[in-house]
């Protein structure tokens, strides 16, 4: 459960969550006005529960990719498909957007990233084979990963498109 408490001129919404140690936490959050406290706190508890809700986290891009390469890329893809992305990642990704904690990124840091990628030219390798055709193939991996990412991990962003954040959003059709 999450409370809405008023100090000075602001509205703050305090609530508990178990961090990824187990151990429970108490965060407090602060808005201007009380509607925009109160659309947090139905938010919060909404998501808690769902049981959706994602714990405050200063991962960043670079750190979930890592953890997606070795738990997704390592069992599932082939030596080269596994280069290729590492390689990509490492060349692309983190340079521009890595640092970027993964609950801060928006819709629009993905649309600069994009359009940034379009811009680029290739980084010198040894050997330079598909790389712009494979660049392009993985920005479009990169706008079905957005969407997964701004699901799972950025609730927040998700229910604001709604007008209440309790109405209950239309199922996605995965890719």
């Amino acid at each position: 459960m999450a409370s809405i408490r008023r100090r000075r001129n602001s509205f703050v919404v305090v609530y508990t969550y178990t961090n990824e140690k187990g151990e429970q936490k108490q965060k407090w959050e602060s808005f201007k006005t009380f509607e925009e406290a109160h659309k947090r706190r139905a938010e919060v508890e909404y998501t808690q529960d769902l049981g959706t809700f994602q714990a405050p986290s200063k991962k960043t891009i670079s750190e979930f990719m890592d953890d997606f390469i070795r738990l997704y890329g390592e069992n599932r893809w082939g030596l080269s498909m596994y280069s290729s992305n590492t390689a990509l990642i490492r060349n692309y990704v983190n340079p521009i957007i890595g640092s970027i904690p993964i609950q801060a990124f928006t819709t629009m840091d993905a649309d600069k990233f994009i359009k940034q990628l379009q811009g680029s030219k290739p980084v010198d390798a040894p050997v330079n084979h598909g790389v712009t055709k494979m660049l392009i193939s993985w920005m479009k991996i990169a706008r079905s990963m957005h969407s997964g990412l701004r699901r799972h991990f950025m609730p927040s962003q998700t229910s604001e498109r709604s007008k209440h954040p309790l109405r209950k959003q239309r199922k996605q059709r995965s890719i």
